[in-house]
Formats: structure tokens, C-alpha cells, sequence
């Protein structure tokens, strides 16, 4: 988690944990306009999967594949917000990133159950991040409702 708030953080997206139990979605992304840096009160949902070394399944030069436990998949796309899968690899901070319900939008591709990440589109590093947080503000809608996390300051 730390990882990844990090790397969302150096592009200005906010990134809100749900908490300590591992029972759901691992946190809430809150949009802002690139342009202006303003958040939009504007939510995607994160799920984060990390492997601490070695390869991914699949795992080339050039792609790897996770493969979705099924009741994952149905909890992911069942959700009223966008989800985003992030796989992540500790020993080397690779963190991948893919839209669950843009890349699910194929039949054969849920039927499957397999995401492939494709390292050079996907890999969520600082040359990504500008643009990840632009595709991102796009799969947010108005009028969508997820619980605030905010907390007055003093």
C-alpha cells in the first residue's frame, strides 16, 4: 500500500486505504483535473495485488497475465465505480495497472478471467503517471456515491 500511495501521490492523486481488514476494495482514488489540480469529488476504487519477488505468471520481456479468482471478478465488476487492478512487485517497485471493468468489457476476456498486462502501456512509473491520472478522471461519473473520507481540519 505504501508503494503505491507513494507513486499516486507524487502525481497529486489522493489515495485513501480502507482500513486493516482485507475484506473488499483497498482503497478509493480521488480524481483531479489535470489541468487545474483541483480534486472533482470524483472516486475510482483500487484492489492491489502484490507478489514480494520473482516473475508473474506468464511473465515475458514484454507481458505478463493474472489470472482473477472468479468471485473477485464478479465482486470487482459488480461495483458502482470503477475498478482499478494494481499488481505489484516488491523486490523490484514494478507496480501494473489495468481497468477491471474496461478491460472485462469482452466476453472472451471475462470468460477467461485473465488481465494481461503489457509492461510498456502498463507499468504505472513516472513517465506514466501524468497520463495515468488523466485516463484515469475519465472512468469517473457524476453522480456515482462512494462514503466520504473526509475529515475536517482544524
Amino acid at each position: 500500500m505504501h508503494l503505491l500511495s507513494g507513486r499516486l501521490l507524487s502525481v497529486g492523486l489522493v489515495f485513501h486505504v480502507t482500513g486493516a481488514l482485507d475484506a473488499g476494495i483497498d482503497g478509493f482514488l480521488e480524481l483531479r483535473d489535470p489541468s487545474t489540480g483541483e480534486v472533482r469529488a470524483q472516486w475510482i476504487t483500487a484492489q492491489l495485488k502484490t507478489q514480494k519477488q520473482g516473475k508473474f505468471s506468464a511473465e515475458t520481456d514484454d507481458s505478463f497475465s493474472y489470472l482473477c479468482e472468479q468471485k473477485d471478478m464478479e465482486y470487482w465488476l459488480g461495483s458502482n465505480v470503477p475498478v482499478v487492478l494494481f499488481v505489484a512487485r516488491l523486490s523490484d517497485k514494478c507496480i501494473y495497472w489495468k481497468s477491471v471493468h474496461e478491460w472485462f468489457s469482452d466476453h472472451e476476456r471475462r470468460r477467461s478471467r485473465k488481465i494481461v498486462f503489457v509492461k510498456n502501456n502498463d507499468e504505472l512509473n513516472d513517465e506514466a503517471l501524468p497520463g495515468f491520472a488523466s485516463l484515469v478522471a475519465s472512468f469517473a461519473t457524476p453522480g456515482r456515491i462512494v462514503p466520504s473520507t473526509r475529515n475536517a481540519e482544524e
